[in-house]
């Protein structure tokens, strides 16, 4: 199987009149990582899940930086 490569990419993508920021994290996964249901619920309760994420609690509950937090888990 095809060995996962990571790369270090950064894109500032400055908006004006904007009160949003958004962040791309992650990569696509792997043929054989896409079925892994533990792999996606870990994500999922990190980054996703709303007001249940780690995500959420750490900016919104323990930081006030943010009324809200979404993110997207997706295999491809």
């Amino acid at each position: 199987p095809k060995k996962f490569q990571p790369t270090r990419k950064v894109v500032f993508a400055p908006v004006p009149d904007m009160t949003q920021t958004q962040v791309k994290l992650g990569r696509t996964l792997l043929k054989e990582e896409r079925n892994d249901r533990d792999l996606l619920a870990l994500v999922t309760s990190y980054f996703g899940g709303g007001f249940t994420a780690v995500l959420m609690d750490e900016l919104r509950v323990k930081r006030g930086l943010t009324y809200g937090a979404s993110a997207v888990v997706s295999p491809q």
